[in-house]
This record gives structure tokens, C-alpha cells and sequence, in this order.
């Protein structure tokens, strides 16, 4: 006779696999621009790392941060454990945030440039719209993204702090073997992991959006110089 529980087992592994190749396959590992800096660093120059420090503390370097959304919006015990800890973790990458974009000095100008600010404003509002939906799983999705994604993210990030000879700080956010951990034991719900795994692209689409300004911007330099 099989196990009752082998089907359940099954579905949160399958379901954990989906999410994790999620963050492997559309995160910003995945983006050209950013695999480009992480392969090479060297290649960064000085309007490259203003844009990123620049436009990631736009995106996520104020409060309430959407693990602060996430954590009113989400009902699950373990969820919020997770997002406690999250969010107390982030008030640190604000405030390296923060001193990294004024290390790093003034965007340069570029064609379009009175839209770039703009556009990364609507997405940083649309991600709290995300972070406080009502749906149980979705909040948590985006912010678990982010904690996953920021991972890269932050190597970027340090690299950039090197460059501007600017102190990086221990990361404290959950490396991904944990999150995926957590992920698994969430994925047997159905409803949850739907909704977990919506968060999660809708998280991750917006970065890409934001690697592709980053790298539309660092093109257009480049045709002017040449």
C-alpha cells in the first residue's frame, strides 16, 4: 500500500524545485548586465556603479522595506519568524545602501534621464502593493525573492564598496539553503504555494527591469563615446 504521506512529500518537492529554479532562472544571476559585472568587475566603471548603488537604493533603501509590508500580511507562524528576523537583517543593507550611493557620487545623464528615477519609483511602489497583498503566501513570496536574489545582488554591491573604497558589512540575510528549506515545508499547501510562487516572479521581474534600465543606460553611454 503507498504511503498517504508520499504524495504530499512529492508535491513539496517538485513545488520546492519549481521555486528554487525560479530564483536560479529569472533572478539576477540570470540578467546579462548583471552576470557581466559579476564575471568581470573590473569592467564597472564609475557611471556603471553609481547607477546600480543608485537605482537598487531607490528601489528598496526606504522604510517600511517589504519585509516590513510582508510581515503585517502574512499570517503563517513560520513566515513570520522568517520575515522578523528579514526584516531587522535589511535595516543594515538600507543603510549600506545609503552610504554606497553617496560613495559612489551622482548618476551621469543619459538620454530618457528624467524617466530612469521615475520608473524605478513606480516599481519600488509596486513592490509594497505586492508586499501587502491580502493573499497568505504572495507577501512572503516577494520577500523571500529578495532575500534570495539579494545574495547576488550584494556581491555587485561589495564589489561596487571596493571600487569606492567604502566598508561592506557582514550580510545577515538567509543564505538560500535555508530559504529553500522553509520553501519546502510551505509547498505541500497548494493555495500557499501558488501564491508564494507569484510573489516570487513578480519580485524578480521588477529586478530584471531594473538590470535592463541599468544596462539600456550604460549602451547609450557607450554609443555617445564612441
Amino acid at each position: 500500500m503507498r504511503d498517504p504521506n508520499q504524495k504530499i512529500a512529492m508535491s513539496k518537492s517538485g513545488g520546492t524545485a519549481k521555486l528554487e529554479s525560479c530564483i536560479r532562472s529569472d533572478g539576477s544571476a540570470a540578467h546579462p548586465y548583471a552576470d557581466s559585472l559579476l564575471a568581470a568587475p573590473h569592467i564597472a566603471n564609475a557611471a556603471d556603479s553609481a547607477d546600480v548603488s543608485h537605482f537598487f537604493c531607490l528601489l528598496h533603501g526606504h522604510l517600511p522595506s517589504v519585509f516590513d509590508h510582508a510581515l503585517g500580511h502574512s499570517a503563517d507562524p513560520d513566515m513570520r519568524t522568517w520575515l522578523i528576523k528579514a526584516a531587522d537583517d535589511f535595516a543594515q543593507e538600507r543603510a549600506f545602501l545609503t552610504k554606497l550611493t553617496v560613495a559612489a557620487g551622482p548618476i551621469a545623464s543619459t538620454a530618457g534621464q528624467d524617466q530612469c528615477n521615475a520608473l524605478v519609483l513606480e516599481a519600488s511602489n509596486a513592490l509594497a502593493m505586492l508586499a501587502q497583498s491580502e493573499r497568505e503566501g504572495c507577501a512572503f513570496g516577494a520577500a523571500i525573492a529578495l532575500a534570495s536574489d539579494w545574495h547576488i545582488i550584494r556581491r555587485i554591491m561589495d564589489n561596487i564598496a571596493l571600487k569606492v573604497s567604502t566598508e561592506s558589512p557582514p550580510l545577515q540575510l538567509s543564505e538560500q539553503g535555508t530559504n529553500f528549506a522553509l520553501l519546502s515545508k510551505l509547498a505541500g499547501d497548494k493555495a500557499i504555494y501558488r501564491a508564494i510562487h507569484f510573489g516570487m516572479t513578480q519580485m524578480l521581474a521588477q529586478h530584471r527591469a531594473i538590470w535592463d534600465l541599468m544596462g539600456s543606460r550604460r549602451d547609450c553611454r557607450n554609443s555617445a563615446d564612441s
